[in-house]
């Protein structure tokens, strides 16, 4: 539970603008006022220097200067050695403070490139003449303390800078001060945009962007404003904004984004140019974003199958609910979610031990996504099934008994979820503990055949081929895109692919990975430039178990087994 401060933190922000009229840098004024005074070497500020092992938070250290009531604080700064998944710069006092203490500093952006590996959004960004990214790449902070509350004030200064340029964060327009009361988590989590900026701004929903990006804006702002709206009156939202943010992409690093304080970053590539989806998967994709602004437990678990599985649970069925989607189109997108998680090598690993490879291998960031989603088609199902004479009974009413938990600033943890559900149940907390320990420890997700009956769909088991490369992943996306560690027998070493092959063309794994049936083009480069064509079906040699969604006036029997439970 949060508590209160007379603390005030105040921060200018002020961006630094070369000849050519292109952004190079923030120039940042912090003043902490009204707290206790610091004993020598307390932390007086911190952000991170690296998170997820990606570098942010570069500053130059050359411009920091600080003062209190008593005169310059020559303020010393180390870096932690320990992480990650944050590692923090921290700046200290050299002897007890007086008064207010003011700091000034130069923040940068991270210098990326076509090799750049695709990361979540955090850092600050140069792009289009102007600047972008999280309060995590370039804000300083005090040392976040029991959700200690803060009255934060964040202004720009814009007197120095070009005509025609404006300024948006999470929860201000425009130079002029904003002040609002924050824990030190929200005021990093929020995102900032400077420059010649466009927008989209309908009520308290808000789409931005620096130079022209491969998207029809006005289409994704208009369909994502009726999401919203759709979410916020079903989440009971209150009347702060909701701020959405576009991000380009020098490398591969389309359909990525990162959600934050009341706003979230959307970022693609130049193959979004190139060959641009269909407009559902952006909508999709940012709906996803959307919901969680909501939807978490506290303390996040490394295992996040409740956000993210609650995240795809409702992206899917409230643009049903809202009639965005066609009945076949919902059920549609649901097998995808369903072949991406039953064929996942790692279906079977606990949360545990898929958390501790999530920076390894993109398949185990993936299983949250997929379990928790059917873990909420199964919980949704039995609640509605037993339901209890005077209780709420869908799983709907948990969700949103913890959304109000967070909201009144108390604690909605794990413990909580299990005890709404129990609640609802027969078995009670005990039955409920037991499911989640099910899934927790790896073992096959399967709702109940009429769980979406209400829809029109029952699910049977189709089982499928499991999804299987033949090489590594990770390097075959990132960096110089090299195929490595090219798995004797599988499909990728049958078809002729090599160590060392340069993969020259784009490819989409995750929309590999959501169908069985698709066969994987690759354009590699070998040697001294040679320049070779492959095609091949990414899966093993092993079927594996799958269910799927089907119309109940499906007439198709003859796609592998057809098992209803």
């Amino acid at each position: 539970m949060s508590e209160t401060s007379e603390t005030s933190i105040g921060y200018v922000i002020t961006p630094v603008f070369d000849g050519e009229e292109v952004a190079q840098a923030l120039n940042v004024q912090v003043t902490f006022t009204g707290s206790a005074a610091l004993k020598c070497d307390d932390v007086f500020l911190a952000t991170p220097v690296e998170i997820a092992k990606v570098d942010v938070g570069r500053f130059d250290l050359t411009s920091i200067s600080a003062h209190d009531s008593l005169g310059q604080l020559d303020l010393i700064h180390h870096v932690d050695s320990y992480g990650p998944p944050i590692v923090f710069q921290k700046w200290r006092v050299p002897r007890p403070t007086e008064g207010p203490i003011t700091m000034n500093y130069t923040a940068l952006p991270r210098l990326v490139n076509s090799s750049t590996m695709n990361a979540p959004s955090f850092e600050l960004r140069q792009q289009f003449g102007g600047l972008l990214g999280s309060g995590y790449g370039f804000l300083a902070t005090p040392p976040a303390t029991n959700h200690q509350l803060h009255r934060v004030t964040v202004s720009w200064d814009l007197t120095a800078a070009p005509p025609g340029t404006a300024s948006i964060w999470t929860f201000g327009d425009g130079s002029d001060p904003v002040t609002r009361v924050m824990d030190v988590n929200e005021i990093a989590g929020t995102y900032f945009m400077v420059g010649k900026l466009e927008s989209f701004v309908k009520d308290r929903f808000g789409l931005y962007w620096l130079g022209s990006p491969p998207i029809d804006t006005t289409q994704l702002g208009s369909e994502l404003f009726k999401m919203f709206d759709r979410m916020s009156s079903f989440f009971r939202d209150g009347v702060d904004p909701y701020r959405v943010f576009l991000r380009y992409n020098p490398f591969p690093g389309s359909m990525a984004g990162t959600a934050l304080v009341r706003s979230f970053m959307f970022s693609y590539d130049d193959d979004d140019r190139k060959h641009p989806r269909p407009f559902k998967d952006y909508l999709l994709f940012l709906s996803h974003e959307c919901v969680h602004n909501w939807v978490h437990l506290d303390p996040a678990g490394a295992d996040n199958w409740y956000e993210e599985g609650l995240a795809e649970y409702y992206s899917l069925l409230l643009s049903r609910r809202a009639a965005l989607f066609s009945n076949d189109l919902f059920r549609d997108e649901l097998n995808k979610r369903l072949t991406q998680y039953y064929t996942n090598p790692l279906v079977n690993k606990s949360n545990e031990e898929v958390a501790k490879l999530t920076w390894e291998f993109s398949d185990a960031q993936r299983i949250p996504y997929g379990r928790g989603l059917l873990f909420a088609l199964k919980v949704n199902a039995i609640i509605e099934a037993q339901g209890k004479p005077g209780v709420s009974t869908s799983l709907d009413d948990v969700v949103l008994s913890l959304v109000d938990l967070e909201r009144a600033q108390q604690l909605n943890g794990l413990s909580d979820y299990l005890k709404a559900v129990g609640d609802r149940i027969a078995g009670g907390q005990e039955e409920a503990q037991k499911l989640y320990d099910e899934m927790a420890s790896g073992v096959l997700v399967i709702p109940p055949a009429d769980s979406l009956k209400s829809y029109g769909l029952t699910l049977r088991r189709r089982d499928a081929l499991a999804w299987e490369l033949g090489f590594d992943e990770s390097k075959a996306i990132k960096g110089e895109r090299i195929v490595s560690n090219v798995v004797p027998g599988s499909a990728a070493a049958s078809c002729g692919l090599q160590e060392g092959d340069r993969i020259v063309n784009k490819i989409h794994l995750d929309d590999q990975k959501a169908d069985e049936n698709r066969v994987l083009d690759l354009t590699v480069q070998r040697g001294d430039g040679e320049v070779l064509y492959f095609s091949f079906l990414p899966r093993g040699q092993q079927t594996v178990e799958r269910w799927v969604y089907e119309s109940n006036d499906s007439k198709d029997t003859n796609s592998g087994n057809n098992v209803e439970i």
